[in-house]
């Protein structure tokens, strides 16, 4: 395995071990990295899984008033928990891509060989601005990542999020099942090229 193989395997492995991913979940994605299911198998039989049973521990605040009710003493109901609908809230953070400060949306960069696929976010002042060319991770160019050069964006920066899987057709093309695998086959040298280009 090369060092980005490793890398992903080790994520897989992580996410397994936190309990983000099923084992069966884990070897499909750490087996399309190593080609390997004896490689795959070996990888997360190292790894243990959060314990099923995990007890969970009531935290209250010290610096409630005293007249407040404790967990011990009382429990939530309806009326007292506030809810939002989850359309109503954003995350921390978050840049909307009809932010009216910024312009955001996909590019077409020119390379040596073909077209790469980046995501570019800028302000609409015009202003020059320094460039922050964005690495995605391991699930590829998602809408997480083109957030974050929204984020750059709003903060005064020019972001560019490069989608290093523009030769197998983007990461759409690939899905997300099949992102991991090109990845870990691609020679990492392509990738410096790919931001060379951006």
């Amino acid at each position: 395995m090369n060092l980005f193989q490793r890398y992903l395997a080790e994520e897989f492995a992580e996410d397994y071990q936190e309990g983000r991913l099923s084992r069966r979940d884990a070897l499909k994605l750490i087996m399309s990295v190593t080609g390997s299911l004896l490689i795959a198998d070996s990888i997360l039989t190292a790894c243990t899984p959060p314990p099923e049973e995990a007890t969970q521990v009531a935290v209250v605040p010290t610096n409630l008033p005293t007249d407040v009710p404790t967990a011990a003493s009382a429990s939530p109901t309806a009326a007292t928990v506030p809810t939002e609908s989850a359309s109503t809230v954003t995350a921390h953070g978050t840049v909307l891509p009809d932010d009216p400060e910024i312009t955001a949306g996909e590019v077409q960069i020119p390379a040596a060989d073909t077209n790469i696929i980046g995501y570019l976010a800028r302000s609409v002042n015009g202003i020059a601005a320094p460039v922050i060319l964005i690495c995605h991770e391991n699930r590829g160019l998602t809408p997480h990542i083109q957030d974050m050069a929204r984020r750059y964006a709003k903060a005064g920066y020019v972001g560019l999020a490069i989608d290093l899987l523009s030769r197998q057709g983007g990461t759409e093309a690939v899905g997300s099942g099949g992102v991991p695998g090109a990845l870990g086959n691609i020679d990492p040298s392509q990738f410096v090229e790919d931001f060379k280009s951006g």
